[in-house]
């Protein structure tokens, strides 16, 4: 069973708890942690698309599940041609976003407002899945979330063909039927581990 979410909207990262000081009704002095409100639009919009996903899935998932999430960032004015190709993007323009947020974070925010919501029992319940970060190029800003439980047996199509949205630009693409075959793959290099010695 698959299900999938576009929600639009700026990604976010999910914020690092802060720590305030505050003063008790008996004087004394205390420190309480807080999650600073910066992503607070942007979870809630993560929380409305992932409730859908629930419902569709009816229960929360308690087996081995993948989770696939692409994130796209709005293009700069830098990235388009002027003049009547004002909708043209520049050949030199990167595909990659590489700036701030980082994508572990975004991914963060997204896992707990997906547990928040019921989609899982546990995000310990994710053991496999494919994240990107790039500009938008057709679509709006915002985030793709395709959830499945249908795992499926490991092919040399996944192995080769991770980047789902560039698969037409890469003239050696191996077929995503393709059996996977002990000795398909080239001999990973060993280095050996140097114990580091003790100081005499």
């Amino acid at each position: 069973m698959k299900h999938s979410v576009y929600i639009v909207g700026e990604a976010k990262a999910q914020p690092r708890a802060r720590s305030a000081k505050f003063r008790r009704d008996d004087g004394t002095i205390a420190i309480r942690q807080y999650s600073p409100p910066t992503a607070a639009n942007w979870r809630y919009s993560v929380s409305i698309g992932l409730a859908r996903v629930s419902e569709a899935f009816g229960h929360p998932i308690a087996e081995a599940c993948r989770v696939d999430i692409h994130i796209f960032f709005e293009r700069p004015g830098s990235h388009w041609r002027s003049g009547q190709e004002y909708k043209v993007i520049k050949a030199t323009a990167p595909i990659y976003h590489t700036s701030r947020p980082d994508l572990d974070n975004v991914y963060k925010l997204i896992m707990d407002a997906g547990t928040g919501v019921g989609l899982f029992s546990d995000d310990c319940k994710v053991v496999l899945g494919e994240l990107t970060k790039k500009y938008a190029t057709h679509e709006p800003p915002g985030c793709l979330v395709s959830v499945s439980t249908d795992l499926g047996p490991l092919t040399m199509g996944d192995l080769y063909n991770s980047d789902l949205l560039d698969l037409t630009k890469n003239p050696r693409r191996i077929p995503a039927n393709a059996s996977f075959t002990p000795g398909a793959l080239p001999t990973p290099t060993v280095v050996p581990m140097i114990k580091q010695q003790a100081a005499q």
